[in-house]
């Protein structure tokens, strides 16, 4: 998912090597998906960026008041996809609404 010409580095502390793996991968599709985000045409898409940019269309559309509540849900129940959730907190954080 890293592009050869803007490789990213990452370092993954995990109890096991297959765990470690699959942070380093959550964190790839995260960054795989911002920088789609932002520069639509620059990458072919995947899964998880179609996943982060719904959300993140879906959040622009609602209300600050909207959005903290939907904050306050995702904390307590750790529900949802994790892209969702960084999509809430990039929006809230781009709209200064994160206390």
């Amino acid at each position: 998912m890293d592009l050869p010409a803007h490789p990213t580095r990452i370092t993954v502390y995990a109890a096991s090597v297959n765990g470690a793996f699959s942070k380093a991968n959550s964190h790839l599709a995260l960054l795989h998906a911002r920088r789609a985000w932002q520069h639509p045409d620059s990458l072919p898409p995947t899964a998880a960026d179609v996943i982060y940019a719904a959300a993140r269309r879906r959040l622009q559309a609602l209300t600050p008041s909207e959005r903290e509540t939907e904050r306050k849900h995702l904390a307590r129940n750790e529900s949802g996809h994790p892209l969702e959730s960084s999509a809430l907190h990039d929006v809230m954080r781009e709209l200064s609404e994160l206390p």
